[in-house]
């Protein structure tokens, strides 16, 4: 037995309490940042050499900016960061979504109005920038902050109620008797797509290092092979008390109480038009829009929406047998 489609999704937004409240999250790091980049660039201008080195390669100093063109990039990344943020706190409906664009656009921001001070920090006194090395450690420090702002901003960012979207694929409905057991799982592994796509993303980064030199850009490389191997595989297990995808290193890991679930279905997904890419991923487009998961392949996804309107999804084998028992276990009266 199953439930088609509906139709569209509908939602409510936040309040305009938890409006003004994110408000700031969106625009005041932004601005901060731009400020304090322009702050330090112009009381340290006297001492530095204009134009200042901006970029390196293999051999030194490659690129240079005027002093003030950097604190015009600075203050551009601080406007254009507090609009979008401010615009997307204010008309953002779905949470998900909100969160990971102030979160995106407060590190961009962070980044980008503080690597100029960041590289000019080191250059106050001198008058051949062509003997300077690459600035290591300070670029590291700014994409911290820029790492801790996006990570608190979207902490802050509160959770609202949204109605429950209408069903999006077809909701299965297996049998089962009241108060019946049941175990399910099965294990999902990245497509080849996805595995030649990550292979050439390391090689490219190999290339580079090698060819530029700089111990550091081992980082990413380590960075890119860490979240690949997280997400190689994902074991799907679902029972009466729970559906829990876990990450074949035991992270990333996502538990939902069955009593959490209001409808289970199945969906078809495409890797990249839904979600941009492969792995743990969030849709920002399309009937799938909010909702969030694993997908490491494209094909038929079991797709949840819990009672407080999020919806969360993992592309994986038989999603229909597990929808299935998922809606069966809900029913009213399931429980015997």
């Amino acid at each position: 037995m199953t439930t088609p489609a509906t139709g569209m999704q509908s939602s409510s937004g936040p309040t305009r309490a938890q409006r003004l409240r994110m408000l700031p999250l969106g625009i005041v790091p932004p601005v901060a940042a731009g400020v304090v980049a322009v702050s330090l660039l112009s009381a340290w201008r006297p001492d530095l050499p204009d134009p200042i080195a901006s970029h390196w390669g293999s051999h030194g100093v490659d690129g240079t900016s005027s002093i003030t063109g950097a604190m015009v990039m600075a203050m551009a990344a601080a406007v254009i960061g507090a609009v979008i943020g401010g615009a997307t706190c204010w008309w953002g409906r779905d949470t998900r979504i909100t969160r990971t664009v102030v979160a995106l656009v407060n590190f961009l921001a962070v980044v980008i109005a503080g690597i100029a001070p960041a590289v000019a920090a080191d250059q106050r006194g001198v008058t051949d920038i062509d003997s300077l090395s690459t600035p290591v450690w300070p670029i590291v420090i700014t994409f911290g902050v820029a790492v801790l702002v996006a990570v608190a901003s979207a902490a802050l960012i509160p959770t609202w109620t949204a109605a429950a979207p209408d069903a999006v694929g077809v909701a299965p409905l297996g049998d089962l008797a009241a108060g019946e057991q049941f175990f399910w799982r099965r294990n999902v592994s990245t497509s080849p797509w996805a595995a030649a796509l990550v292979g050439v993303v390391e090689l490219v980064l190999l290339i580079i290092a090698v060819a530029i030199g700089p111990w550091w850009l081992l980082v990413p490389i380590v960075v890119v092979l860490f979240s690949a191997a997280a997400l190689w595989s994902v074991r799907v297990t679902v029972d009466r008390r729970q559906i829990e995808v876990r990450g074949i290193l035991g992270r990333p890991r996502r538990r939902i109480p069955m009593d959490d679930v209001v409808r289970a279905e199945v969906v078809p997904v495409r890797a990249l038009a839904d979600f941009g890419g492969y792995g743990f991923r969030l849709s920002v487009r399309g009937p799938l829009r909010g909702a969030q998961g694993f997908v490491l392949r494209s094909g038929p996804g079991l797709l949840l929406t819990r009672s407080d309107g999020r919806r969360d999804v993992v592309v994986v084998d038989d999603a229909d047998i597990a929808a299935g028992l998922i809606n069966a276990g809900i029913r009213p009266g399931a429980d015997g």
